[in-house]
């Protein structure tokens, strides 16, 4: 892995992680090195403990076209979300939202760059 020896930043093989089965298991947050899992398919984190999201899973779709079960019911997370001032720009909710939160009542967008709002979510509240 290190082809370049000690000069070089390692890989920590992010890339050969397709499943993340971590149900139940008093998880409280989610790294920002998500998004090195660039072949991740299935993410379960059912009934943990999770508050935020970090941004790399939030955009995920961009360089993980893959990803297509996510688990997080019994989250925090699951029903109120903050991606505030995130530096998230374009469209929004990003795929990730729509093709896996279902059941998303309040989003807290404010301090993006949102040009377009994608309706594919039933939310009572959405800050912008």
């Amino acid at each position: 892995m290190l082809t370049r020896g000690l000069w070089e930043y390692p890989t920590c093989g992010y890339d050969e992680i397709y499943y993340i089965w971590a149900n139940d298991s008093d998880i409280q947050s989610i790294p920002e090195i998500i998004g090195n899992c660039t072949s991740l398919k299935t993410l379960h984190l059912k009934n943990n403990n999770i508050k935020s999201l970090p941004r790399s899973l939030l955009l995920i779709d961009n360089v993980n076209p893959n990803l297509n079960d996510v688990v997080v019911q019994g989250n925090p997370v699951a029903k109120s979300l903050s991606v505030a001032n995130m530096k998230i720009n374009g469209i929004f909710p990003v795929p990730i939202l729509c093709n896996f939160f279902h059941e998303l009542e309040v989003i807290d967008a404010s301090k993006n760059n949102i040009r377009v709002i994608n309706h594919c979510l039933n939310m009572n509240n959405f800050p912008m």
